[in-house]
């Protein structure tokens, strides 16, 4: 993008229609951007210009089978076989490797499979952040799993100081904004890594094709028990913490809604339509219809897609929040800093035949990642296995509290800012103060909107990227 508004003659004027869809769905879905004139490649396409003619065709075929044929272990022996396979791959290379290593199963597991296969010497890398619930023991879960295979261990604390430095910089090599609170992560890690590995494989991907989220857990359940429905909306408000308010609507919300399509992409929404109306001006509220977020949702089911609301959920991960967020961010700052990075459990191979495994072997009761956890059993101690997730785990909602919102604040009572012009500054100062305040938990909207501002700053009212510096 900012090649192209550096070289031609695109106006520097905002898409009302895309950042409506990107303060729904936390990202800037395909083919949109969120500047006039300028559009992307769809995920698992690819552009071919000829004779000044430009064609767009799919590489991938998203036509998922459910194969309901094998049995539990029938699977569990075909993924480990797939998964040794998939590592194997992803790690052919004439460079020095590394690895992303957060200390939980998924990167756990690659690891404990790595080091079977490795030639050279290894090298794990981790990151903790400064006022996180759980920095120490994230580093030193990580620290342990390298010390047991023999590996040099590296890592470091990155702090609020560091965090708002580099938000401009993030922005400025990510050329979206996104509503993903610890990507910073992967710089870090990249540029810790850089001048020791040129490759780093990481555990992205597990959760989205093997059911880690609450969505995942919520959809299945609610799709088993609609018993449960008339109590919960029966729930008085003041006996839900502050803490869990926002996530209760969203909840509410998603039961509320009349078909799967509508549950779909209210699972994927982060607003509400009805608080929408509260939050966006006239002009934003009214640029995407409820029938255009249906179909944002709709275009990626519309290959004749087989399964329960759970199994298509998956390739919604794999058409959203992987390619259009969690994805970019891997390769966009891994490249700022020199790095390769790499996922084992995105290989095609591997990631075909998961999305082909039926829910009920992915979530198990009250089991997320099933048939994932019982594949690790065999390649990681079940300590590992059955430990609580916990990722790279970001305090930027105490931030939000101090620095980052007071940058926040700043930004929205200017004349000329997104939350001037397109939202209901009263409104969000309202959100702020509840956050601040810790009446409610408003952390993902907030940094959202951080983020399209700080974008703002350098994709719309800059006057020359070559003259525009990030520290």
């Amino acid at each position: 993008i900012k090649s192209i508004l550096h070289y031609s003659k695109t106006e520097r004027e905002i898409n009302l229609r895309t950042l409506n869809l990107c303060l729904t769905f936390r990202h800037t879905p395909s083919p949109y951007t969120l500047i006039k004139g300028i559009e992307k490649l769809p995920p698992t396409h690819y552009l071919v210009i000829n004779d000044s003619k430009k064609v767009i065709n799919p590489y991938w075929n998203r036509n998922i089978d459910i194969d309901h044929s094998k049995s539990e272990d029938d699977w569990i022996r075909i993924l480990k076989e797939k998964l040794h396979s998939s590592v194997k791959r992803q790690m052919m290379s004439d460079v020095p490797i590394g690895i992303s290593l957060s200390g939980g199963l998924d990167s756990g597991a690659l690891f404990a499979i790595m080091s079977k296969f490795k030639e050279n010497e290894m090298h794990a890398f981790t990151v903790g952040f400064e006022g996180g619930k759980l920095k120490d023991n994230e580093i030193s879960r990580a620290k342990d799993t390298a010390l047991k295979y023999g590996v040099k261990f590296h890592s470091r604390i990155i702090t609020s100081k560091d965090y708002s430095k580099f938000l401009e910089k993030y922005l400025w090599h990510l050329e979206e904004p996104l509503g993903n609170e610890s990507a910073v992560a992967v710089y870090f890690i990249a540029d810790m890594a850089t001048g020791i590995v040129k490759v780093l494989l990481n555990g992205q991907g597990a959760d989205e094709i093997f059911g880690g989220y609450n969505r995942h857990k919520i959809a299945h359940y609610f799709e088993k028990y609609h018993s449960i429905i008339p109590i919960l909306k029966s729930v008085p408000q003041f006996l839900i913490p502050a803490d869990k308010k926002n996530k209760f609507q969203i909840l509410l919300n998603y039961i509320n809604q009349k078909n799967e399509i509508e549950k779909l992409t209210s699972a994927y929404s982060i607003i509400p339509d009805q608080e929408k109306k509260l939050i966006f001006s006239e002009k934003l509220f009214h640029s995407v219809s409820k029938k255009n977020y249906l179909e944002e949702v709709q275009k990626i089911l519309d290959h004749e897609t087989e399964g329960n609301i759970v199994e298509k959920m998956f390739l919604i991960d794999m058409f959203t929040s992987l390619s259009e967020n969690l994805l970019l961010v891997q390769d966009k700052l891994g490249m700022a800093a020199g790095i390769e990075t790499r996922v084992p459990y995105l290989d095609i191979e591997y990631a075909s035949l998961a999305l082909c495994i039926p829910s009920r072997y992915k979530i198990n009761w009250f089991k997320n990642k099933y048939i994932h956890k019982k594949v690790c059993e065999s390649i990681v101690s079940k300590d590992i296995v059955h430990q609580r997730k916990i990722g790279f785990q970001d305090p930027v909602e105490i931030w939000l509290k101090e620095s980052l919102g007071e940058q926040l604040m700043d930004i929205i009572l200017s004349s000329d800012s997104i939350t001037a012009n397109y939202l209901k500054k009263s409104k969000v100062e309202k959100m702020f103060n509840e956050h601040k305040n810790g009446q409610y938990d408003h952390k993902r909207f907030l940094y959202l909107l951080l983020s399209i501002e700080k974008w703002a700053k350098i994709f719309l009212k800059s006057d020359s990227f070559s003259n525009f510096t990030v520290n």
